[in-house]
């Protein structure tokens, strides 16, 4: 039975063993670096997907909070809003829609405001609301 064993003394069925063996090590060592590599791209993924993420706010109407603008004004100068015949500055629009205004931070919204008509062309700086 000289045709049985070949390589320094192993039978074909011993060979062949070996070799599934070698090969299965090697598939289950690379099926783990695949793995942490997919772990991994996930990972990546994942933070680049929240940087790409739109930074817009949807408007109140959109969120369900208003059915419609929270209030029509007619901007008279720069710091002039007449709202219902009445004239407010910046602040005072702040202090008489804070309650609605708070409603729309906690909703992450943003209140639908209705400019009829600009009186004068002006330049104004931005305003930071606080």
């Amino acid at each position: 039975m000289k045709w049985i064993e070949d390589i320094m003394g192993f039978t074909f069925a011993e060979i062949a063993f070996l070799l599934l063996y070698i090969v299965l090590i090697g598939h289950l060592n690379s099926s783990a670096f695949l793995q942490k590599e997919i772990v991994e791209k996930d990972k990546e993924i994942a933070l680049l997907q929240k940087e790409l993420r739109s930074k817009q706010v949807p408007s109140c109407i959109e969120s369900g909070l208003h059915k419609d603008f929270l209030f029509t004004t007619t901007i008279f100068g720069e710091n002039t809003y007449r709202i219902n015949f009445k004239t407010y500055s910046f602040e005072g629009l702040l202090k008489s829609y804070k309650k609605e205004m708070d409603k729309a931070n906690k909703m992450e919204c943003v209140p639908c405001i209705k400019v009829r008509k600009l009186e004068k062309v002006f330049y104004i700086q931005r305003l930071e609301v606080q």
